[in-house]
């Protein structure tokens, strides 16, 4: 008896064993994916790093370009501050608009003439096209045979 006892327990020892083996197996085929899924993380980790790196370097060029921008429009522009202690500033007057055709230079003159010869065509122009509007079509017959054709036919026998 004890040595069928000794069997079975054999025999679940067996079992035992051989279920260990699968599950072990299982796992391991578990851990090899995720070793595969840390590698692809880790490499699109690189990838965003790399990413972030060239991001921050046209920030930084950016960031340069305005300060240069900055500068330069602060040379342009004075500020306030730099004019001398004694001078004021002084408002600025718009003329009115019998000034400013006093103030006229003979380009404006010139200008102004063309403009007035551009608005008496464009009349004219608009004349025209309403004239055009209201005349009957032209009426045209319709020919077998290009322009001259027949011409030549009845001027020239030796042709045909």
């Amino acid at each position: 008896m004890k040595q069928a006892a000794d069997g079975d327990e054999l025999a679940e020892l067996y079992a035992e064993i051989t279920d260990n083996h699968q599950a072990t197996t299982k796992i391991r085929s578990e851990l090899d994916k995720i070793k595969t899924d840390v590698g692809a993380i880790q490499t699109q980790q690189v990838y965003l790093t790399e990413v972030v790196r060239g991001m921050q370097s046209a920030v930084q060029d950016l960031s340069q370009q305005l300060q240069i921008m900055s500068e330069v429009l602060k040379a342009m522009i004075p500020e306030p501050s730099d004019q001398l202690p004694g001078s004021q500033t002084q408002p600025v007057v718009q003329p009115s608009a019998e000034q400013q055709q006093q103030q006229m230079p003979p380009v404006n003159q010139r200008t102004e003439s063309l403009r007035q010869k551009l608005s008496n065509e464009q009349e004219g122009t608009w004349q025209i096209g309403f004239l055009m509007a209201y005349l009957p079509p032209v009426r045209i017959g319709n020919r077998s045979a290009p322009p001259g054709f027949g011409y030549l036919m009845l001027k020239c026998k030796w042709i045909a």
